[in-house]
């Protein structure tokens, strides 16, 4: 029954290509619902961040900012390049979707899982501010490192996804802004390992000797 055998290929084929369609369509805008939320985040973490608790239990506050900030960035980019890394499997070579993660994007989540858990380890302490001050500036310049990161994040994405720019080759008729960028993004990878790093110094190594 091979003409039989055919049609049904051939109705596998018409069906599976509508679904992807669909699919690429809900993807743009689930895409675009998802970057709004980076910018809530980062949005959240500017507003509140200079508001203070009088809360005395230590249960809301400056590290629940940190966290509700980290986390929903977070969320959103491994969403981003989960949905991302379905919708173009057909479309790689077998076994190779993971060719799509750039090794910056991996640097961003170990960071951000790192800052979280930093919030979590020294939680009611920072809610209740029973920490060096100067801790606070190291927090906010962390969060701007990061929302520097999301920035570059972003336009990677949209540059290796979007129609127009893959038509206009705009990545490789600008190779030279391409690696000034790529530089100044290493830059901040850097500077935010060491921002990291020192919070996690000052909050283990001098919380104590303000309690």
């Amino acid at each position: 029954m091979p003409v039989v055998e055919d049609k049904k290929q051939t109705v596998y084929t018409f069906f599976d290509m509508l679904l992807k369609v669909k699919l690429m369509q809900e993807a743009k805008i689930t895409t675009q619902i998802l970057f709004a939320f980076i910018f809530i985040a980062l949005f959240s973490k500017l507003i509140f961040t200079g508001i203070q608790s009088h809360d005395d239990t230590g249960s809301h506050g400056a590290a629940s900012i940190n966290m509700m900030s980290y986390s929903i960035i977070l969320i959103s980019v491994l969403s981003i390049v989960f949905l991302n890394t379905m919708l173009h499997t057909g479309e790689m070579d077998k076994g190779s979707p993971i060719k799509s993660i750039s090794w910056d994007l991996v640097v961003l989540t170990i960071y951000l899982c790192w800052l979280i858990s930093i919030n979590m380890r020294h939680y009611e302490r920072i809610n209740l501010q029973r920490v060096p001050p100067h801790y606070y500036l190291y927090s906010n310049l962390s969060m701007l490192v990061i929302a520097g990161q999301s920035f570059f994040f972003m336009i990677h994405y949209i540059l290796n996804n979007d129609e127009y720019s893959k038509q206009e080759d705009i990545l490789g008729n600008n190779k030279d802004l391409v690696l000034r960028l790529d530089f100044i993004h290493y830059i901040l990878i850097f500077l935010n390992f060491l921002l990291i790093l020192i919070q996690q110094i000052i909050l283990d190594n001098f919380s104590v000797d303000i309690i």
